[in-house]
C-alpha cells in the first residue's frame, strides 16, 4: 500500500510505533552528487519484531534525495518500496 507522509506525520507515527528493530543494513549503495544535489541509492534490510512482537524480516529498495542548504545535507524527499 502506497503511503505518502508528510515531515509531522513520520515523526508522529515513529512516537506510536512499538516494533523494534534488531538490525538494519544498507547495501548496493550508490551515491550520486551534482552540485547542492546528491541522489542515494540502495537496499536497506531490517530484522526485528512488529508491534504485534512477531518476527519481522524485509527488504526495501530506497531512493533518497538531499539537498545542500546553508553548508548541510537535508533530506528533500524519500521513497522506498519493498523487494523480496
Amino acid at each position: 500500500t502506497a503511503r505518502i507522509y508528510t515531515k509531522a506525520a513520520e515523526i508522529a507515527e515513529l512516537k506510536t510505533d512499538k516494533s523494534v528493530t534488531e538490525s538494519a543494513e544498507l547495501s548496493e549503495m550508490n551515491i550520486r552528487i551534482d552540485g547542492n544535489t546528491a541522489i542515494v541509492t540502495g537496499i536497506n534490510h531490517v530484522k526485528g519484531r512488529d508491534d504485534k512482537n512477531q518476527p519481522m524480516n524485509y527488504r526495501v529498495r530506497f531512493t533518497d534525495t538531499f539537498i545542500k542548504r546553508d553548508g548541510r545535507w537535508q533530506v528533500w524527499a524519500s521513497q522506498g518500496t519493498r523487494i523480496p
